[in-house]
């Protein structure tokens, strides 16, 4: 049986698997999938533990891992532990271009904005048609039809 439990230590994890955590993480899926498809445990109660988790989760992660970088320069740019192999990475990576003073960009940008603007009209529009309505084009005088878009959506939980 794999056991997840708060050590001594006030670690998270204990792994008992072979010391390989990502092997666990799989292993533990599973027997919850498994569990909530043989009927054994509700699939509700089992949603809330993984949205509970996965708020626990982001504020340990939020709140470590400052630390978790600090740790990983003691064993230089890489390490592997528990079935991991660890390095720091860029991520997320952003440029401001806003104090370029670049004449083209900043016109092309108010230009892309504008059209922003003016697709969010004619899509505001479209959503709001019931049935095909044919349209004259007064320059070139071809009537065409326009449909109303095809609407989907996914279906989900929301947990207040």
């Amino acid at each position: 049986m794999l056991t997840y439990l708060i050590s001594a230590k006030m670690e998270l994890l204990t792994i008992e698997n072979n010391g390989n955590a990502k092997e666990l993480s799989y292993t533990l899926a599973n027997q919850v999938i498994k569990s909530v498809l043989e009927g054994n445990s509700n699939p509700l109660k089992q949603l809330i533990m993984v949205k509970s988790l996965e708020s626990a989760l982001s504020e340990i992660k939020d709140k470590v891992l400052p630390l978790g970088l600090e740790e990983l320069a003691k064993y230089g740019k890489e390490v592997e532990m528990n079935g991991y192999r660890i390095s720091v990475i860029n991520a997320g990576a952003k440029y401001d271009y806003s104090n370029c003073n670049h004449p083209v960009y900043h016109s092309l940008v108010a230009k892309m904005d504008e059209l922003k603007k003016e697709i969010a009209d004619i899509e505001k529009f479209l959503k709001s048609l019931k049935s095909p309505m044919e349209v004259l084009d007064k320059e070139t005088g071809e009537v065409y039809t326009i449909y109303p878009p095809v609407y989907s959506s996914k279906e989900t939980l929301k947990f207040i």
